[in-house]
């Protein structure tokens, strides 16, 4: 008999670490120990900002450009911008979660879409010799933050560490008892 979810909280949680072949080259990158430690504890919503966006899988590698005060999200040959994009369905995806009382987030790390402040910020100005000049958060996890600033948001990689898997739990049941 299945256990009863719906008194599980709500956890969003970035497509290809459940396995799901969702990244630009069509891989996953499957994480059990995120998925597999935390499943009996949370009910996940496999989310891919990119495929949300309308991308297609596979699909030409994207990273986050300086463009003046912004940060704008390019294919790695320069020919598209898809930054309104991923913003307009971040938006909508979250906004629906936020409804449905999402308690938090795991999002793959250095990803220009859900990376949690380590995704790179490069400059471009010798194509030849992309070069990283910061790290910033990727565009879904900015908007996350934008919109739902109490949401918990911890990268698979932080969540390597049992003792911030554990405290990222206990921070995901404080938001969800909050709700109730």
């Amino acid at each position: 008999m299945k256990a009863d979810t719906s008194t599980l909280p709500l956890v969003g949680i970035s497509a290809c670490l459940v396995g799901e072949r969702v990244r630009y080259n069509g891989a996953h990158k499957y994480a059990p120990h995120v998925f597999d430690a935390l499943s009996n504890d949370v009910r996940w919503e496999n989310i891919c900002p990119e495929v949300a966006a309308g991308l297609p899988v596979p699909r030409p590698a994207m990273w986050l450009l300086p463009a003046g005060d912004e940060l704008r999200l390019w294919t790695h040959d320069g020919t598209i911008d898809h930054t309104q994009s991923l913003i307009d369905a971040a938006e909508r995806t979250i906004q629906d979660l936020l409804a449905r009382g999402m308690a938090g987030f795991v999002a793959k790390a250095r990803s220009p879409s859900c990376g949690v402040g380590d995704t790179p910020i490069m400059d471009c100005t010798e194509p030849s010799r992309p070069e990283v000049i910061g790290h910033t958060s990727g565009l879904f996890v900015q908007t996350l933050q934008r919109l739902g600033p109490e949401i918990p948001i911890a990268s698979d990689e932080a969540l390597h560490d049992p003792i911030q898997r554990t405290r990222f739990l206990e921070q995901v049941r404080r938001r969800f008892e909050s709700q109730a």
